[in-house]
């Protein structure tokens, strides 16, 4: 028997339904935390005293399923300086460990990013601590990630390690210094509001602009 029809919602008024949102992405609004980061470098007690000189490092994320991310925010703070590269392009660079700074970098839509840093200690306590966002344009779950042991590392800076191509196969494992609030750099602070673009150091490998959000 076919169903009758009573007329269009709401039928009449006082009658209508209450429909709740969706739930929010347990994620929705987050931002990549500095906390749950650790300070890394090349050398074992670089907290304490490191070589001076140039490092590289770099981290390559192959996101699952076909997952395509067009955005990242990253904050990240390097002793003594540094110049961060997403897939290949300058985002800026940074001259004071006491002070983070938060990129925040648009790019065509991808299922691989590449982040690298250009470091250099000029004498003392070396590290790099950064925590990286990756926003999803296809409505899948963000991802995050820190500096840890799953980056790597090199002594040798070439002008092409920043690039998505650059075969890092024999790089070494960044060697994790500890967690955000040690010794020697204690509370970094986390800023709240974005970095502009700005120029490769003088010394790091040159490359075009990234799309900076300021």
């Amino acid at each position: 028997m076919a169903a009758y029809n009573q007329g269009p919602y709401p039928t009449k008024p006082g009658y209508e339904i209450a429909v709740p949102p969706p739930p929010a992405s347990p994620n929705a609004g987050a931002g990549p935390s500095l906390q749950s980061a650790n300070w890394i470098w090349s050398d074992a007690n670089s907290a304490s005293s490191a070589p001076v000189g140039n490092r590289a490092f770099r981290k390559r994320i192959n996101l699952p399923n076909g997952n395509l991310v067009n955005s990242a925010v990253i904050i990240l703070a390097a002793d003594n300086e540094y110049t961060l590269y997403v897939n290949g392009l300058v985002v800026g660079s940074g001259t004071d460990f006491s002070t983070a700074q938060r990129f925040v970098v648009n790019f065509p839509p991808t299922s691989t990013v590449v982040i690298a840093v250009f470091g250099r200690n000029t004498g003392g306590p070396a590290g790099l601590i950064a925590a990286v966002k990756l926003v999803s344009c296809d409505c899948a779950e963000d991802d995050y990630f820190v500096t840890d042991g799953g980056w790597k590392y090199s002594n040798s800076v070439s002008d092409g390690f920043p690039s998505l191509g650059y075969n890092d196969a024999g790089w070494d494992p960044a060697i994790v210094q500890g967690k955000y609030g040690m010794a020697p750099w204690g509370q970094t602070k986390i800023p709240t509001k974005n970095s502009p673009q700005s120029a490769a150091l003088p010394g790091a490998p040159p490359a075009a602009p990234a799309s900076v959000v300021a």
